[in-house]
This record gives C-alpha cells, structure tokens and sequence, in this order.
C-alpha cells in the first residue's frame, strides 16, 4: 500500500564464511526481493560483514594475515593509521589486506559497492526531493576482523580516517552504513 522501495540496504553478514556459493544464493535471493518490492538491482547496497571474510585465506596467503595483524598490533590508533596507509601503499600488502573478502568483492562489484586498497568505502548519492541529497556511505568495518585469536570485541574495531570523513553540507543527509556499530571501533 505504500508503493515501491526505493532501495534496499544490507548491512554486512551477506554469507557466513564468505564462500562464492553463498554469494551466488544471495544475490538470488536479493534480486528476488527486489522484484517483489519494485526496487531496481541498482539500488541495492552492501557493506561487508565479519562473516563476509573468508578466514581460510588467512592460512592460505601468509602476507594476508601479517598485514592485518601488523595494522591490528601496531598499538594506539594513531600508529594504526600509519600502518594501514603503509601497508595499503605497498601493492603486494594492499593485495593481500584483501584478499580474505575477494569473494563478497565480487558479489559486492554488482551493486558497485566493492570495497578495494583505492577504495575503502563507497558512496552513493540519491535524490529525497528537489532540494535534499541523500549520500550514503558505505564503511568496511572489516578490515582489521577475522584473524584468529584476533580482539574483535566492542571498542577494538579499527576504520582508518579514510573512511570515517563524512563532510557535511547544504542540503544534504549523511546515511554511514557499517556492519559493526560505532562502539565497536577502537
């Protein structure tokens, strides 16, 4: 009775272990719904959660897990702010940082809502009216999640201030999409 929806935004725990057949089950399921409510494809979002990492790679790809654990261990948030800009501008860490979540990347690129080294987050801009912007901003609070033995408990989440800058302006509304609620980062 209300009409259609005009988007549809998930919020991370796509899959449980990150697999690419959960992936696939997913997006049945998504652009099923879709079509149910009226909402095009394009308009769905997705922000990954700690499910969505595939903890297998960190046994498999041996520079995946030094990465994430050189930015997890580096001490305050200060000296894990330089670590991730270090380990992002270094192409082969860079690589590896993402490697546990190139399946959700793939499902993800769908609904250009992939999160890559150059591409921490994602933002989309949807018109509410003729003079209100909706942008929505899509954080990857799981980049320093899914080691083992790893502390991902509330307030020992990290999001370096690459993602964490909304500006604000004039006519528009700020909507920040995170899997992991802001008491959860560090």
């Amino acid at each position: 009775s209300l009409g259609d929806v005009d988007a549809i935004l998930v919020s991370g725990d796509i899959a449980f272990k990150g697999h690419v057949s959960e992936y696939d089950a997913a997006k049945k399921w998504l652009e099923r719904l879709a079509a149910k409510v009226g909402c095009k494809k394009q308009r769905i979002y997705v922000v990954p959660g700690n499910h969505d990492v595939d903890r297998g790679v960190f046994q498999k790809v041996g520079g995946a897990r030094n990465a994430v654990e050189m930015i997890s261990k580096a001490g305050d948030n200060d000296a894990r702010e330089k670590e991730l800009n270090n380990q992002l501008s270094l192409a082969d860490s860079a690589e590896n940082m993402f490697a546990p979540i190139a399946a959700y990347n793939l499902f993800a690129a769908k609904y250009d809502c992939q999160s890559t080294p150059d591409r921490l987050r994602w933002k989309q801009k949807l018109r509410l009216n003729q003079h209100t912007v909706l942008m929505l901003h899509g954080l990857n609070s799981c980049i320093v999640s899914g080691i083992p033995g790893n502390d991902e408990t509330p307030g020992k989440l990290y999001m370096g201030a690459r993602q964490l800058n909304v500006p604000r302006a004039d006519g528009t509304v700020n909507l920040v999409m995170a899997h992991h609620p802001p008491d959860w980062m560090s």
